[in-house]
């Protein structure tokens, strides 16, 4: 039963973050309630997530921090693809290179975490 909890909590925690993303779009960004609900979004999934990664691998906090650096590579490697900020336009055409280091870093550091089990 822990095993099927812990498998539904990781997507349940990446829907999560987002849905919290994609109604931060459509708002205004300032300092309201609307500002808060999303952080309190955005830590609901990545708690959801890391909570379903303790549970399925029964991991200690260092090493899911370990995994979550690549995927917070991932996340900013998606937002200077769709961020409308002039700052990231001479870096804009990287995106994807983040992207596939960072997750290529996570893979590799999950496959060396099981292999250690």
């Amino acid at each position: 039963m822990n095993l099927i909890i812990s498998i539904l909590l990781i997507p349940f925690g990446v829907i999560i973050f987002y849905v919290t993303y994609k109604d931060e779009k459509k708002r205004k960004v300032e300092l309201t309630t609307g500002y808060i609900m999303h952080l309190k979004g955005y830590f609901a999934g990545v708690g959801f997530f890391i909570m379903g990664l303790m549970m399925l691998f029964k991991m200690e906090l260092l090493e899911i921090v370990k995994l979550l650096i690549p995927l917070l590579g991932v996340i900013i490697g998606f937002y200077i693809k769709e961020t409308k900020s002039k700052n990231f336009t001479s870096v804009k055409k990287y995106w994807i290179y983040l992207v596939i280091v960072c997750l290529l870093l996570f893979l590799f550091r999950l496959f060396r975490y099981l292999k250690m089990k």
